[in-house]
Order: C-alpha cells, then structure tokens, then sequence
C-alpha cells in the first residue's frame, strides 16, 4: 500500500506540474499586448478612496483592421478620459476577446505548486522508508 502513495504522489505531481505549465504557456502564447485608444468614457466615483468605475468604449488595431470594445474598468484618482491610452491583451486566434490584466496565466501557477509540492513530500515520504 504504500509503494502505490508513492506512485500516486508522483503522478499526481508530474500530472499538476505539466497541466500547470500547460495553463501558462497557453495563455501567454494566445494573448498578444497591444495599446487600445479611449473612445468614450463615463466614470462614476465608486466610493470614498476616489476608486472610480469607468465604462469605456475602446479602439485597438489588429493586422490593419481596427476593433472596438466596450469594457468596466476600475481606476484610483483620476478618472478615464477621451483619447486615453489603455494596455490591453487580445487573443491572437480571435482579437475581438480582449483582457484588461495580465493575471490569465496565474491560474496556472496554482496547480504547478501544487505538483511541486506533492513531488516534495512524496520525495520525503520515500526518503523516511529507506
């Protein structure tokens, strides 16, 4: 019974660490950085720490063809305006999908420490038998 732990904790920890290597590559290999251009904006102030929420209407060129998107974006202090500049990541498969954040990728890492951490105790799980 337990040389099969021990099988499983491997497995089980090779399998985290691939689909979790997997998850960031995918999503860093599919969304591509690019500047969008504002619009039209209308922000309202959210609450007392001048967090303001802000509706945007934004334009970005792809391949020589321009995309518009309409998106909710939060922005502390100083509210969006006309002919702003916004970061934004399209997806190089399909542009019209875009992300405000750079932050896909860390579902990734999740399951990567997990499987690293399952490799570490299975590592010392055998080690303490021999």
């Amino acid at each position: 019974m337990n040389n099969l732990s021990i099988i499983l904790g491997f497995l089980f920890g090779f399998l985290f660490i691939i689909f979790g290597i997997y998850i960031i590559t995918e999503y860093k290999v599919k969304f591509v950085k690019t500047d969008a251009i504002v619009e039209k904006a209308t922000c309202v102030l959210n609450n007392s720490d001048f967090n303001y929420l802000c509706h945007l209407q934004l334009s970005y060129i792809v391949d020589d063809y321009k995309y518009y998107k309409t998106i909710n974006k939060y922005i502390k202090m100083v509210p969006y305006r006309k002919y702003d500049v916004v970061t934004i990541y399209y997806n190089h498969d399909n542009p019209i999908d875009i992300e405000v954040k750079d932050s896909k990728y860390l579902y990734g890492i999740i399951p990567l420490i997990i499987g690293i951490i399952l490799l570490i105790l299975t590592f010392m799980t055998l080690y303490s038998i021999i």
